[in-house]
């Protein structure tokens, strides 16, 4: 389709972007990889009490077939989903968030995925199918580790430091990082080179801590950030429209096409919970070490009361 439209232009760089899609194509049905991969994910999460993974019966696996423990959860468009208080959506919303970071800053490794069929919603108080208990925390269970990518410190590097210009409000870092990734270029006029690093920063709008660059209908009572009122994603794509960086645009390096779709995966997560809340002390945490490593206090509170 990008070919028909001429979307892009096309050469090496595409050529390599397509060979990562194969290649993710044939990772989601080695089912001896996502297996392991399943198991690794399990332990690194098992101490969360946000999260569920399926545990994977071996004896029951094949090349073919994957065995494992059922996990049962809500839609997370369900219907009692959406009647959660707000509080609790919150803390969904931020674990999923708090869960990417890790596998971004902490892990290198990232589920790729993120389609709602890959998650289902543990509610708090209902009872638990496999022991007759009830559940005392709401949990995000996490299904399919067959687009699980892993990645280099060498691309990592340059994606994080986009990250923390950003923050940082430092649209020289967010050019340089973008150069790296070999999606900019040095040869770009300065102007559009602004411009797409300026894109790119407000990506990490509902992150950032300038929160008088919001719009009004992306702010509570409270001054926390509303995901879904704050309709991100179609701003950023007329801003994005409006400029000159089209004539310019690459294609990104073969890595970045999956760690995109998972960005977009986790803020229409929490968009669709209709979560409302700040996540710039999340991302911190993570860039400088800063805040607690427990969930929020207030939200556990309200789950432990329920």
């Amino acid at each position: 389709m990008l070919r028909v439209a001429r979307l892009v232009s096309f050469g090496p760089e595409f050529e390599d972007w397509l060979e990562e899609v194969r290649q993710m194509m044939l990772r989601e049905v080695d089912y001896r990889l996502e297996a392991r991969t399943t198991e690794k994910f399990r332990q690194m999460l098992a101490d969360d009490p946000r999260f569920v993974v399926p545990r994977v019966l071996t004896e029951y696996s094949t090349d073919h077939v994957i065995g494992a423990t059922y996990e049962h959860g809500h839609s997370v468009s369900s219907e009692v989903v959406a009647n959660l208080p707000l509080e609790r959506r919150n803390g969904l919303g931020k674990a999923a968030l708090e869960l990417f970071f890790s596998e971004l800053f902490v892990w290198g490794e990232i589920q790729t995925d993120p389609n709602f069929g890959n998650y289902r919603i543990r509610i708090a108080g209902e009872t638990d199918g496999k022991h007759g208990e009830g559940v005392e925390h709401d949990r995000i269970v996490l299904l399919d580790f067959g687009a699980v990518q892993s990645y280099s410190k060498e691309f990592l590097d340059p994606v994080i430091q986009m990250i923390r210009g950003s923050y940082e409000n430092d649209l020289d870092a967010v050019i340089d990082g973008g150069i790296k990734l070999r999606f900019m270029s040095t040869d770009w006029p300065k102007e559009v080179l602004e411009t797409f690093g300026q894109v790119c920063m407000s990506v990490l709008e509902p992150l950032s801590s300038d929160h008088k660059s919001w719009p009004k209908e992306a702010i509570n009572s409270q001054g926390q950030y509303r995901w879904k009122q704050s309709d991100l994603p179609s701003r950023v794509a007329r801003q994005a429209a409006r400029s000159a960086i089209s004539r310019y645009f690459r294609v990104p390096p073969r890595e970045f096409v999956f760690l995109n779709r998972k960005l977009i995966g986790v803020y229409t997560f929490i968009a669709v919970l209709y979560s409302e809340f700040n996540g710039e002390p999340l991302l911190r945490k993570h860039l400088y070490g800063d805040g607690d490593d427990t969930p929020d206090a207030s939200a556990t509170n309200q789950i432990t009361n329920a």
